[in-house]
């Protein structure tokens, strides 16, 4: 399970699991602690591309930033969008269904909004069928 910061849900879900199952709470696989390199995907873009990667950052920030979250089926490619968008390679994606994202990731951008620049935080979350099979193991140890 995934969660931002220390909300309600997070402290209720938390004392449903056991020490071992507590400690892989927002943690990272082993296999996708690699070091990823970030850079532009695509070389010479005859634009600007339509968002300026900024930061990651840890939490949603409570300011006047437009928030839009990416929400979607494993393997749908919410993670390739946000890259594409960006003109950036910052999340972690792959050409297939399978899961790449492990944890929910809040990037920090900026953008036109009419004809506004202003700051819009992309927020990157993990597929349903990831969500539906840890409650289901989760649940079953209980």
């Amino acid at each position: 399970m995934q969660t931002v910061g220390e909300g309600n849900i997070a402290k209720r879900f938390l004392d449903l699991l056991a020490g071992e199952q507590r400690a892989l709470f927002n943690q990272y696989p082993e296999e996708l602690l690699e070091e990823r390199k970030s850079g532009p995907i695509i070389l010479n873009l005859p634009h600007e591309p339509y968002l300026k990667y900024l930061a990651s950052i840890n939490t949603v920030p409570r300011d006047d930033a437009f928030n839009v979250l990416f929400l979607g089926p494993t393997g749908a490619g919410k993670s390739r969008l946000i890259n594409l968008l960006m003109d950036y390679d910052i999340c972690p994606s792959s050409d297939s269904a399978n899961s790449v994202t492990s944890q929910v990731q809040v990037l920090k951008t900026q953008g036109f909004v009419g004809s506004h620049r202003r700051t819009i935080n992309l927020i990157d979350t993990i597929g349903y069928k990831i969500i539906k099979y840890l409650f289901a193991k989760i649940f079953k140890s209980a």
